[in-house]
């Protein structure tokens, strides 16, 4: 959690007759109480998708509800609840409703907290003698012309290469950013040399590959103990190479498979038609585990 991460006031909340008694709590059994001068951390299972949690604390347990980060946390701390979804004991319509009331509270709370934190750097620049903010002036024109300086370079990088202008809104471009400006503040007086072409297409790329393994690994474990749906698609790369793509899908998540290059097929006389696009359905299923899916195209 980092230096900013707040701690949910269980008592500030509706729904609580005290700190202990935080509303998020309602979607847990909770099996074990500990002191809420400590924390209030608590061993409980999860409502929807059957997770026992020990030690966990109220923050924690909004995280793992609404699978994403809460209260200033880096990080949820708790994998995201996929509830459970059978014939007789669907989960997921109870799940979005929880979240839509967590969801509510938790984004009201982190708004009044960024608002108060706006407030007293509104009082805390006020009160700088103005020897002081005369510095901080000439520091901030110098920052703004240094800012200008690494828009423009990234602007050309942008331009040289023909990459999209939508590139600059993924999460990656911005990770990317925020990586570079730690190891420059932690790292001051050793320079950073990007990663070659041959690093890029190798070892980088197998690491990449094996931390894709690692995320859908749950989401494939879940296909084999409840099923998925197989789904194709057909499209052209920039090439214009005719291509099949195959993704799977269970309980509300997706995930890539592999990519057919019908190409080669193509150039042999062969068709795109419902013949071949089945055969790679069926061959893909086998794969993946024929007595586990269903398909959609």
């Amino acid at each position: 959690m980092g230096d900013d991460a707040i701690m949910i006031d269980d008592a500030e909340l509706p729904g609580s007759e005290a700190a202990k008694d935080h509303f998020v709590w309602q979607y847990f059994t909770v099996t074990n109480n500990t002191d809420p001068k400590k924390g209030g951390a608590k061993n409980a299972l999860c409502m929807f998708c059957d997770k026992n949690f020990s030690g966990c604390s109220t923050s924690r347990a909004a995280a793992h509800l609404l699978a994403r980060p809460v209260m200033g946390q880096d990080k949820a701390g708790a994998k995201p609840c996929i509830a459970i979804n059978k014939k007789d004991d669907d989960r997921r319509g109870a799940l979005r409703n929880a979240q839509r009331a967590i969801g509510k509270v938790i984004r009201d709370k982190e708004q009044s907290v960024a608002g108060k934190k706006r407030k007293q750097q509104v009082m805390d620049d006020l009160i700088t003698s103005p020897t002081k903010q005369s510095v901080e002036s000439s520091l901030i024109g110098s920052q703004k012309s240094g800012t200008n300086e690494v828009d423009a370079m990234i602007a050309s990088f942008f331009y040289e290469n023909g990459i999209s202008f939508n590139v600059a809104n993924s999460s990656s471009f911005g990770r990317m950013i925020a990586e570079s400006m730690k190891f420059a503040k932690q790292n001051p007086f050793q320079s950073y040399k990007p990663p070659s072409r041959k690093r890029l297409s190798g070892e980088l790329l197998d690491q990449a590959y094996k931390s894709t393994e690692q995320l859908v690994a749950p989401l494939l474990a879940v296909a084999k103990k409840y099923g998925a749906t197989i789904a194709s698609d057909g499209w052209s790369d920039v090439r214009r190479r005719p291509i099949l793509n195959f993704m799977a899908s269970a309980r509300g998540a997706a995930v890539f498979l592999k990519s057919v290059d019908c190409t080669d097929h193509l150039a042999e006389g062969g068709k795109k038609d419902a013949a071949y696009i089945a055969s790679n359905v069926i061959s893909v299923i086998n794969e993946f585990g024929a007595e586990e899916c269903t398909t959609e195209n």
